[in-house]
């Protein structure tokens, strides 16, 4: 009788809505708490780690403290938008426009003021830029411009028309904006978030990033990439490689950039000839800026050796050294550097397959500035670069000890190429 008795009990308990209702509501509560504390923590590690700084702001601050800044939850250093508000704010008189790969060009490399613009680079809008960069007020007196084979490849349907574009985006309308602003907000919001649930960044880095000390907080790096990495762009807006000196690679080296050139795709497609389109569009572009009395110098950035000796046996990438050559009849100064061991670069100076490292960029530099005496050459420091490159020719980074990161990076070797011995 007290068995049956219990078990009707334990019944009534199991399908009791109330009793269930209670235990939903408590785990709801519980998990509400959770996220909740990890937004307001995610918030205040952001705000303590300089994210939220205007361009403005972080750009003082930069030059006070030669911080670097790279944020971890978007990527608004390859932002047009980002790039263009350094240079309203900055006004140089030098100015490296690109892809990724210009990002390796210094401010302390020049004679006046200098600003990086690499960036998610879209050649089509090269003559929109061109007028934007020479509107009122503008100081610039040299532009560097990087061509990359993927840009001047056929692009195989009609050009945009992209002559009404401005930094801020081109759409119209306060509904749309409403609807981009929110759903880049959510993208945040969820990039962030994620930074903790993928172990991106340790409750360790998070407590040393609210309190600015220990390995991971007590430098003066802005944004959570920088901070724990110790990569990111310095005030001028030039990119830092240090991370790469921890890298440990198993597999060959430059395994992606070589896997691109074999399989020909992801940028690396292979293609007969240039599009003449786009070399139009080079072609009015350097007219723009010399109207406005802007000199400019081209230049094809390189690939790692053992990359260039790969796109070469394809046979696929002709199209380049043919543009390159159709620029030129046009009058246009343009320099090929797709192989830098035409200026006595290796492998050993490459930060991946197709990004060069400080010294690969100097040597280009230096040659362009000789090139051109009187124009580029009177705002280069050549005896800088002449000493930098004769002391640090076989590395990445052009620095005698590492001077960033939240380890201790000190492997020059990090492709595992026999590059020599570390420091």
């Amino acid at each position: 009788m007290r068995a049956s008795t219990a078990s009707a009990a334990s019944t009534a308990d199991h399908s009791d809505p109330a009793a269930w209702a209670r235990f939903a509501r408590t785990i709801l509560l519980v998990l509400a708490g959770m996220l909740a504390a990890s937004a307001v923590l995610t918030i205040l590690v952001l705000w303590r780690a300089g994210e939220f700084m205007s361009v403005a702001d972080r750009v003082a601050y930069q030059k006070r403290t030669g911080a670097l800044y790279r944020s971890a939850s978007r990527d608004d250093i390859m932002d047009p938008a980002f790039r263009f508000a350094i240079y309203d704010l900055e006004k140089p008189s030098i100015v490296a426009i690109g892809s990724s790969r210009v990002l390796q060009f210094r401010a302390d490399e020049f004679t006046k003021p200098f600003t990086n613009m690499g960036m998610s680079f879209a050649i089509t809008l090269l003559p929109r830029w061109a007028a934007l960069m020479t509107g009122p007020g503008h100081r610039l007196e040299h532009v560097i411009v990087g061509i990359d084979h993927w840009q001047i490849a056929p692009y195989g349907r009609r050009l945009p028309s992209l002559s009404n574009w401005t930094p801020s985006g081109s759409e119209s309308g306060f509904a749309r904006r409403a609807r981009r602003t929110a759903w880049h907000g959510l993208a945040f919001i969820k990039a962030t978030l994620g930074l903790f649930a993928t172990g991106r960044v340790s409750f360790l880095d998070a407590a040393q990033i609210l309190c600015r000390c220990g390995p991971n907080g007590a430098g003066p790096d802005l944004g959570i990439a920088a901070i724990i990495d110790g990569s990111g762009i310095d005030a001028a807006g030039s990119y830092y490689y240090d991370w790469v000196h921890e890298s440990g690679v198993a597999r060959p080296p430059f395994h992606d950039t070589l896997g691109r050139v074999k399989a020909g795709n992801q940028g690396f497609e292979r293609h007969d000839a240039a599009d003449p389109r786009i070399l139009g569009l080079i072609r009015e572009a350097v007219t723009l800026f010399r109207e406005q009395g802007v000199a400019t110098t081209l230049f094809v950035p390189p690939m790692a050796p053992r990359v260039a000796d790969a796109m070469r046996a394809s046979g696929g990438y002709a199209f380049l050294q043919q543009a390159v050559d159709t620029l030129r009849k046009d009058g246009l100064r343009v320099h090929d550097f797709h192989d830098i061991r035409n200026l006595g670069g290796s492998d050993c100076e490459f930060a991946d397959g197709m990004h060069g490292g400080e010294v690969a960029y100097m040597r280009m530099l230096r040659y362009m500035a000789a090139d051109d005496p009187a124009g580029l050459g009177s705002l280069v420091d050549r005896a800088r670069l002449d000493d930098l490159i004769a002391r640090h020719a076989g590395r990445a980074n052009a620095a005698d000890a590492p001077r960033r990161g939240d380890k201790s990076r000190t492997r020059q070797d990090y492709w595992n190429l026999g590059c020599g011995a570390t420091p």
